[in-house]
């Protein structure tokens, strides 16, 4: 048996635990920023920071009972809070990142008896990172 690579992650989606098992994960983040010409003397710009969005996005594998949780966030309309926890069993080995997420990608397929091949995608907002914990 061929030995697939990936890792567990806890998904929290409007209060909604999923554990899945991911062979990809990414959480771009941007953020607005205004330059401001100075008139102190100094020629230095001052920058001020504003909005910042993002966008998460996996694939992997789900059960049916997360899948259900999927759609389920998937046929929301407005933003949901989110978590995000990279490690087996929500142990915070590399911190967490929580926020507000509105899906824009969804896609599933079978891959065997209570197994699905997922592919999700959303827009992000007012994320946070929390360091691990000792």
């Amino acid at each position: 048996m061929a030995d697939i690579q990936g890792f567990y992650v806890t998904l929290t989606l409007d209060t909604n635990d999923i554990t899945l098992y991911c062979n990809n994960l990414t959480l771009d983040r941007t953020r607005n920023v205004l330059t401001k010409p100075t008139m102190d003397g100094t020629g230095e710009p001052k920058f001020l920071g504003g909005t910042r969005v993002g966008n998460l996005s996996m694939d992997g594998q789900v059960d049916s009972d997360g899948n259900a949780l999927l759609e389920a966030t998937w046929a929301k309309d407005e933003a949901v809070p989110f978590t995000l926890i990279v490690g087996e069993d929500a142990t915070i080995t590399a911190g967490s990142y929580a926020g507000e997420i509105l899906l824009d990608g969804n896609s599933i397929s079978v891959a065997a008896d209570d197994s699905w091949d997922f592919s999700m995608s959303g827009a992000a907002r007012a994320i946070v990172f929390t360091a691990p914990t000792p």
